[in-house]
């Protein structure tokens, strides 16, 4: 139970706002949540400061900067939910993924996302779904895990954050194959 913890957190901090843009587009219906529209200039303005955004957090897990990293978690008000555990603060999700990001056993493993989603709530806020592919290659043993990673971005003060995440696994298909291991004949 405490390996798939760990794999959770760094799958976390692998999908944390990083991605492959290709196939990002806006949705919703325009309307910032107070009902005034998002012009098209604001809708462009922050789909890409997503995607630069992405691009910084894919960097910074690339060489497991958690620094780097954290900059993007704000200072109060931090929600994160990822392998059945809940995170309300950033010193504890920092622990936790440090922890999950120098567990041996997870040195070789490697994540790639794909941003499928920005819904502009308004200028200051969207929301951002992201897919990815986690392959974990540990003494022989090669597993792949396939996430969805949903998180609110929020500008508070000229600062872009997530304050509310979750990565949710998505449970691998079982093959007529699968269902005959370990099975007596």
């Amino acid at each position: 139970m405490r390996r798939l913890t760990l794999l959770s957190l760094a799958i976390l901090g692998g999908c944390n706002g990083s991605g492959r843009s290709a196939n990002a587009h806006a949705g919703g219906n325009g309307v910032a949540s107070q009902g005034a529209p998002v012009s098209p200039e604001q809708r462009a303005a922050v789909e890409d400061t997503i995607r630069k955004l992405n691009a910084f957090s894919m960097a910074a897990q690339s060489r497991r900067d958690l620094n780097a990293l954290m900059q993007l978690m704000p200072d109060t008000g931090l929600v994160a939910i990822s392998g059945g555990m809940m995170f309300t603060d950033a010193d504890s999700l920092r622990g936790a993924l440090r922890q999950a990001w120098t567990a041996p056993w997870l040195r070789d493993l490697k994540v790639t996302n794909e941003l499928r989603r920005i819904d502009v709530l308004s200028p200051d806020a969207a929301v951002v779904t992201m897919t990815s592919t986690t392959v974990l290659d540990s003494a022989g043993l090669k597993q792949t895990f396939h996430n969805v990673w949903t998180g609110l971005w929020t500008n508070r003060g000229g600062r872009w954050v997530v304050p509310q995440q979750q990565s949710t696994t998505i449970p691998p298909e079982v093959t007529p194959a699968d269902s005959q291991r370990g099975r007596k004949k």
